[in-house]
């Protein structure tokens, strides 16, 4: 597609490269500009990327960047304020509970001391929310080792997709008793070209497209995420079984049922994430 003495001729990976770059440097930038941070021990912290998108609508006149904030729909067991407003009549309780009912009224409270009553019942209503809980450790630990197996999986696969096909060599292996034991070797690959490992990579990269809004929450919705998550976790062992195999099959079978392995390992991948992240 370019000339011999470009630049995408000299670094055939640097389009790639810069698509993927592009695609993450977008996504960077969106999820600063537009995210707003919703945890509620950062959320009273100064974000610098709400300040820069406050900066560029006032720059551009709100018309390229939008200063609209759209509010999150907050958990009942992580809503503050609701918290706060609970603490805020428990004290009135309180000191209704320990004012006297006859005789002279009890001089107010200070400012300080109903400020450590309300901290005070606030750090029991409210405790500080741990991060690293077992289940975000669980969830890390999953997510790990999906992205660990499915990178080295994708390097792998494609070296034995460019590795030249072997050819079968017949090895006689002598016994006691004489008698011969024919076997067959075949530890090579597809032998294709970057062209066409980068066709067969397209069509896997454009059925996880495919997959995600139908078929993933089907299958999630029919088993359960945990059931889902299991059935993951089972499969994708018997599903690498079968691919060194592959080559020895005549050659349009064995592309097609490399097609086939690729895109159950596709599916097996996006339904373990979106099981691991639910769970």
């Amino acid at each position: 597609m370019f000339a011999s003495d470009s630049v995408w001729a000299k670094y055939r990976y640097l389009l790639p490269n810069l698509v993927v770059f592009s695609i993450q440097l977008s996504t960077a930038a969106a999820t600063t500009l537009l995210l707003d941070e919703t945890h509620p021990v950062h959320s009273s912290r100064r974000n610098p990327g709400v300040a820069l998108r406050r900066w560029l609508a006032r720059l551009f006149g709100n018309s390229a960047v939008s200063s609209h904030r759209r509010m999150y729909d907050a958990l009942p067991e992580d809503d503050i304020s609701a918290m706060d407003s609970a603490v805020i009549e428990d004290d009135h309780e309180l000191e209704a509970q320990t004012t006297p009912i006859a005789g002279p009224p009890s001089p107010p409270r200070g400012s300080e001391e109903r400020e450590q009553v309300h901290v005070e019942l606030s750090e029991e209503a409210n405790p500080a929310p741990k991060i690293f809980t077992s289940q975000i450790i669980l969830q890390i630990s999953s997510v790990s080792f999906l992205a660990y197996h499915k990178v080295s999986s994708d390097a792998v696969m494609g070296t034995f997709l460019s590795l030249p096909p072997a050819q079968p060599t017949l090895a006689i292996s002598s016994t006691t008793t004489s008698r011969g034991v024919l076997t067959t070797e075949t530890t090579g690959g597809f032998g294709l070209s970057a062209h066409y490992i980068g066709l067969i990579f397209l069509a896997e990269a454009l059925f996880r497209v495919a997959i995600q809004p139908t078929c993933i929450p089907w299958v999630i919705g029919r088993l359960g995420a945990l059931g889902a998550y299991w059935l993951v976790l089972a499969m994708y062992p018997i599903a690498y079984l079968f691919t060194p195999f592959l080559p020895g099959l005549p050659r349009i079978p064995g592309i097609a049922i490399l097609l086939l392995d690729l895109c159950l390992k596709v599916a097996l991948s996006s339904v373990g994430y979106v099981c691991s992240a639910v769970l």
